[in-house]
C-alpha cells in the first residue's frame, strides 16, 4: 500500500501500461466515454473478482484432486503464459496514450 503512490506517479512518468496493479482502471478511465466511465469501471471491477474467484476455487481443486506440488506447477506454467501475453499485448499494442513504446 506504501508503493502505491510512488508507482503511480513512475507510471505516469513512463507508461501507464508498464507499472502498478491498477492499470486496468487507468485503462478502462482513459478509454471509457465520460457518460460511461463509472459504469465501465465497475464492470471491470466485477469482471476482475469473478476471475479472481474462479482462480482460486480452481486453484483448489487442483491442489485436492492432484496436490500442492501439481497446483503449484499448473499455476506458475498459467502466470508464465499470461506475463508472456499481456507484456507482447502492452509492447505492440494500440498506443492509446500518445507515447513512445520501446
Amino acid at each position: 500500500m506504501l508503493l502505491i503512490a510512488p508507482l503511480g506517479r513512475i507510471a505516469d512518468r513512463i507508461s501507464r501500461g508498464r507499472v502498478g496493479d491498477s492499470i486496468f482502471a487507468a485503462h478502462t478511465s482513459s478509454v471509457s466515454p465520460t457518460h460511461a466511465r463509472t459504469s465501465g469501471l465497475a464492470f471491470l471491477s466485477a469482471v476482475i473478482d469473478i476471475m479472481r474467484l474462479l482462480d482460486s476455487v480452481l486453484f483448489g481443486a487442483v491442489w485436492t484432486w492432484y496436490g500442492e506440488q501439481s497446483a503449484a506447477i499448473v499455476f506458475t506454467i498459467a502466470l508464465l503464459i499470461t506475463i508472456v501475453v499481456a507484456r507482447t499485448y502492452f509492447l505492440k499494442g494500440p498506443d492509446i496514450y500518445g507515447t513512445t513504446q520501446a
